[in-house]
């Protein structure tokens, strides 16, 4: 006889969770209609854009800020950046890798609001940040 899946319990209660959220987020009034529910995020309400050149050490690009709502990272220069979260980010390879910002690419991000750091892989580039914020 095969025992007994010891998984089982949590997925009984797994199934009761999704039926408890199908019923709320169909939002069905009491005419047994579905009303749409819509969900927009807070407006950035300041912003701020600024160029900083990356070295091929560790360059702090945007500080940590709680009210960040929005960042855009532009590359235009000719050679890649390694974006990464704190200031042992590295190029590929090493111990830190960063995530990959190509030449002539850019990065976003809607939800991240600690420190931002790049190191060049060869000196001479410089990104523009597009950094937007609630108050």
């Amino acid at each position: 006889m095969p025992e007994p899946n010891q998984l089982q319990p949590l997925l009984n209660a797994l199934v009761e969770v999704k039926c408890i959220l199908n019923k709320v987020l169909s939002n069905q009034d009491t005419d047994g209609k579905i009303v749409p529910v819509i969900v927009q995020p807070p407006r950035a309400v300041r912003g701020r854009t600024y160029e900083i050149p990356i070295k091929t050490t560790a360059t702090l690009i945007a500080a940590a800020n709680s009210k960040r709502a929005n960042i855009l990272i532009v590359n235009g220069g000719a050679a890649t950046v390694y974006v990464g979260f704190d200031d042992t980010v590295s190029v590929t390879g090493s111990t830190n890798p960063g995530t990959a910002l190509l030449a002539q690419s850019e990065m976003g991000n809607d939800t991240y609001v600690g420190d931002i750091y790049g190191i060049a892989v060869a000196a001479g580039v410089t990104l523009s940040v597009w950094e937007e914020y609630l108050e």
